[in-house]
């Protein structure tokens, strides 16, 4: 009697990614990139009641195109019971892609996630995961941690499903810590929390929204950042455009015990190139209040890219403009300034209220530093605490609590170090 069988399969994919670089509406030869993708998978059943019953699964698949190269792998197990019905499962995935820059140099990035089911009309369908991911980029040798940018981040995503099955929600949240190293070889971190609203399209989800808020704090003060990027889909599920917006403050204190304020705003466009949304102008306009002075300054950097996606160049464009404040009447202070106008007139929709949020740790006029920065953004720009709600406010409070006493320190080594290669 047949107890249990196993199936091998394998696949070689030929795609070709059509890519508009100078979105004239046509699309020519030179403007093509192959795809190639090599598919092993390997199930193995169990018969029950003379059925063929699937009780794992798994897959590996290498993906290369002229710049990029993708493995990855995956294992699904099935629970069934003795009718052959499935009760549970339980999944894992890995990923690692290594990019060649236009200089030469290679990005790493590697992830693991694990999954989590439920079983619904007799189908086991992923009912969240979590994805832990680092990343690399210039580094020297085999030595990850030598790169000169190194992030860490995880990121949690969940689903929803209707009686028979069928997606109808996702969202996903997370968090990244990074660090850039100086040229003098200091390290400053850089931590970041995401929430991404989701839109399901051909039983997907995509990305609808995603809003970040980063905080970066230094020797000399913190910077906080918004981001809200939202992207457009055609009708077949597939990227199409995308638009970003930003805000950011930095409080500096200087050698005397002064403190300069920034503020700005920024605005990205960008180009859709192999399903990848890239920045091809960004405009920024921030105003920095530092004593008697009030200083201006508009900036525009523009960004091109080959059919593979690799920046080719990039140019940026500035002027300055400084005003001497007045004194005001009583002699001390400065006057506003007649006309000014800190903040664009319009934003994007506002946004829903964030489910990683939490009442403040810390008491009014004893929270720390770093909240306190955060939080005079929001008291600065009242049209950034308009649009997200509580989301800043919530965010920050429960953010802060949560880093304060630790020790931030890059991520480990992953196995993916193992591979040999040169000059990154």
């Amino acid at each position: 009697m047949l107890h249990a069988e196993e199936t091998h399969n394998s696949s070689v994919t030929v795609t070709r990614i059509a890519t508009d670089l100078n979105q004239d509406g046509t699309i020519t030869d030179e403007e093509f990139v192959e795809q190639v993708t090599y598919t092993n998978t390997h199930n193995i059943y169990r018969v029950i009641n003379n059925q063929a019953v699937i009780v794992e699964s798994s897959a590996t698949s290498v993906t290369v195109t002229p710049t990029e190269t993708r493995r990855s792998t995956s294992q699904t197990v099935y629970n069934v019971d003795s009718l052959g019905r499935v009760t549970g499962a339980s999944g894992t995935s890995s990923d690692e892609t290594r990019t060649l820059t236009a200089d030469g140099k290679t990005i790493v990035r590697t992830s693991n996630t694990t999954n989590t089911y439920i079983v619904m009309m007799g189908q086991a369908v992923v009912a969240s995961s979590v994805t832990t991911s680092n990343t690399y980029s210039h580094y020297e040798g085999t030595n990850y941690l030598s790169a000169a940018n190194v992030s860490t981040s995880t990121m949690t995503s969940y689903n929803q499903y209707d009686a028979s099955g069928m997606l109808v929600g996702a969202r996903q949240e997370g968090t990244t810590l990074s660090w850039t190293t100086n040229a003098d070889g200091t390290r400053f971190p850089n931590e970041s929390r995401v929430e991404n609203t989701m839109i399901i399209l051909f039983g997907q989800a995509q990305v609808l929204r995603s809003v970040t808020m980063s905080l970066s704090p230094n020797a000399s003060g913190d910077s906080v950042v918004l981001d809200v990027t939202v992207y457009q889909h055609n009708n077949l599920g597939q990227l199409i455009g995308a638009q970003g917006h930003g805000w950011s403050i930095q409080k500096t204190e200087n050698a005397d015990g002064t403190i300069t304020t920034s503020e700005s705003t920024t605005t990205t466009k960008y180009v859709i190139i192999q399903g990848q949304a890239r920045a091809t102008e960004v405009r920024s306009v921030s105003v920095t209040l530092n004593g008697g002075s009030v200083t201006e300054v508009v900036s525009v950097t523009r960004n091109s890219y080959n059919k593979e996606g690799q920046l080719t160049g990039s140019s940026t464009t500035s002027t300055e403009t400084t005003v001497q404040l007045p004194l005001n009447a009583t002699g001390g202070g400065t006057a506003a300034v007649a006309g000014e106008q800190r903040h664009p007139p319009s934003a994007p929709p506002s946004l829903p209220n964030s489910t990683l949020g939490g009442p403040p740790c810390l008491p009014a006029g004893k929270r720390s530093a770093t909240l306190s920065s955060v939080l005079a953004m929001a008291e600065l720009s009242p049209l950034v605490n308009g649009l997200v709600g509580n989301l800043f406010a919530n965010w920050a409070s429960a953010w802060c609590c949560s880093s304060r006493g630790k020790t931030l320190s890059p991520p480990a080594v992953p196995g993916a170090a193992k591979h040999r290669h040169g000059r990154a």
